[in-house]
């Protein structure tokens, strides 16, 4: 048993897990949302504790769906800066033409298109955290201005030659290793070692999978409550299935399987067979017994099976809301730049229109 910030984490048996009453359960796993028992997560969890009671930067990685952002909102939460703002900026969602706009705002007449000054995203974050998630996308010369803000406090808006002060704590995230991401030049060294003063990185959910139980529990409570139905309870199997699984979309993928386990299944009790044929796992659970020389290599897959579930999200999420972004993005929580991406990557022949009817 193990204590951080008065939340005690303690191993405990399925049986004895499912009986647990919602607030002891809280009190037990949860973590500020990071529901866990594994060491390593919990480990993280003081480091979080720590890194959050000075302004020291901090760079998350870990792989799509791990929740760097949960980790950043954290570090922000726990801070003295908590009721300044927390501006989150995903480096995918805009092109470089617009992202220096967007970060560091611009003047009247900076462009075509210009009609009046616009303050950046750093400044709206001023007191606050500026989190950037997927750094390792963002253009060379960006990441060279993004330096200068870390090392002399100051910014300048695109067409001004007058220098702006900047108070903020930047916080970065991304998929790559760092070192991975500096042999491929997808990160400067100069801006690594700025950022990296406290790296955190978060395991795939496959080498956590003792964390898997609690999670079910969490997301089905929480979909529950968010349905208005009752807990549907996962079978002891049903769960050691699920652990056997690899995970490749981690725990945001494990939150949408059990979103449609609770929501699909007509038992009482969520099975095996429920797992294989609702959550449509079955074909990558038995890729695992087949022959190796059939298997592709880990990062092809993993490729393949995030598309394949990219593909299928989008397309279901977006006949749900009929085509309507506004609602697509409260449905799925995911944002607009997201949303758009993904249609783009995986639907180009269509439109919004198409899913009208």
């Amino acid at each position: 048993m193990r204590i951080i910030d008065n939340v005690t984490f303690q191993e405990i048996d399925w049986d004895e897990l499912q009986k647990l009453p919602i607030e002891q359960f809280e009190v037990q796993f949860n973590f500020h949302g990071i529901v866990c028992q594994s060491m390593v997560m919990q480990e993280i969890c003081q480091l979080i504790k720590k890194v959050s009671s000075s302004d020291v930067t901090v760079l998350i990685y870990g792989e799509s769906g791990t929740g760097k952002e949960l980790v950043a909102r954290n570090i922000h939460r726990l801070s003295r800066r908590a009721a300044k703002p927390f501006i989150p900026v995903d480096c995918n969602a805009l092109p470089t033409s617009l992202m220096e706009s967007e970060l560091f705002g611009y003047e009247k007449g900076a462009f075509t298109g210009a009609n009046s000054s616009k303050p950046g995203l750093l400044e709206y974050a001023e007191g606050g955290t500026f989190f950037l998630d997927e750094l390792t996308n963002l253009d060379l010369n960006l990441q060279g201005k993004l330096l200068r803000v870390l090392q002399e406090r100051v910014a300048r808006r695109v067409g001004s030659t007058r220098e702006i002060s900047i108070d903020v704590r930047i916080v970065a995230a991304t998929n790559l290793n760092p070192q991975i991401a500096l042999k491929r030049n997808k990160l400067r060294l100069d801006l690594y070692y700025r950022l990296n003063v406290v790296p955190i990185h978060l395991p795939p959910l496959r080498e956590r999978k003792e964390d898997i139980p609690l999670l079910l529990i969490y997301y089905s409570q929480k979909i529950a409550e968010k349905e208005g139905k009752k807990v549907r309870p996962f079978s002891k199997e049903a769960v050691e299935l699920l652990q056997s699984y690899h995970w490749p979309g981690n725990i945001r993928e494990l939150k949408n399987i059990v979103e449609r386990l609770q929501i699909l299944c007509e038992t009482r009790e969520i099975r095996p067979d429920h797992v294989l044929k609702i959550a449509d796992i079955g074909n990558q659970l038995n890729s695992n017994h087949r022959d190796t020389k059939n298997i592709l290599k880990y990062n092809e897959l993993r490729a393949k099976v995030l598309a394949d579930f990219e593909r299928n999200y989008i397309q279901r999420l977006l006949r749900i809301a009929r085509g309507n972004i506004s609602l697509a993005t409260r449905i799925s929580g995911l944002t607009r730049p997201t949303i758009y991406r993904m249609v783009k990557e995986h639907l180009p022949n269509k439109n919004f229109r198409d899913f009208y009817s």
